[in-house]
């Protein structure tokens, strides 16, 4: 019973998050938005398919992103 209220949530948030601030547009930033897709994306298979530990990857992606937003 707690499960999908807990989905929800995590679900609710991440639509909050994905605004043009975080991810960026297509149209003015193309470089910065399909990063952050590919980060998105290699990050969600890593954790369904690979069971790769979430704070793992929270870890790698702040890295991965200071790194390629640093030098960007």
């Amino acid at each position: 019973l707690l499960r999908p209220a807990v989905v929800g949530l995590i679900a609710s948030a991440a639509l909050l998050l994905m605004t043009e601030e975080n991810f960026g547009s297509p149209a003015e930033a193309p470089l910065q938005f399909w990063v952050s897709v590919a980060l998105f994306v290699a990050a969600f298979v890593a954790m369904k398919f690979f069971k790769v530990s979430p704070i793992l990857i929270l870890l790698l992606a702040g890295i991965f992103g200071g790194v390629f937003y640093g030098v960007v």
